[in-house]
């Protein structure tokens, strides 16, 4: 997982955006909650992707972007990094869902219970 401060400069320097995708589909989010939910059991790991992943939200990444396999950072979150799942809850619970939820729609943390 890239650190902090490269991150921060890649974003701000405009060289990427927190919504570009590779050929896969994949956002630097998935990146970040793929990366949390292989090292479970670093907390500073656990630490450096919550802060970069709560850069990445404040830079325009969306929870419901969806990889090729019809995975978004989101529904990845509740199933492989309950640190990332609470970061995106909390984020939910400030910021509201995207408006392309419909009222009624279950996340996938509750699903998941």
């Amino acid at each position: 997982m890239a650190d902090m401060d490269r991150v921060r400069t890649i974003i701000w320097s405009g060289w990427a955006k927190a919504t570009d995708r590779n050929e896969y589909l994949w956002t630097p989010l998935h990146f970040c909650v793929r990366s949390s939910g292989r090292n479970l059991g670093d907390i500073d790991h656990q630490s450096r992707c919550t802060r970069i992943g709560s850069m990445l939200l404040q830079h325009g990444a969306r929870l419901h972007a969806e990889n090729r396999m019809g995975e978004s950072p989101l529904s990845m979150a509740a199933r492989e990094s309950t640190t990332m799942s609470a970061l995106f809850q909390s984020y939910i619970r400030v910021h509201g869902a995207s408006p392309k939820m419909q009222r009624g729609t279950r996340l996938p943390w509750e699903i998941v219970r």
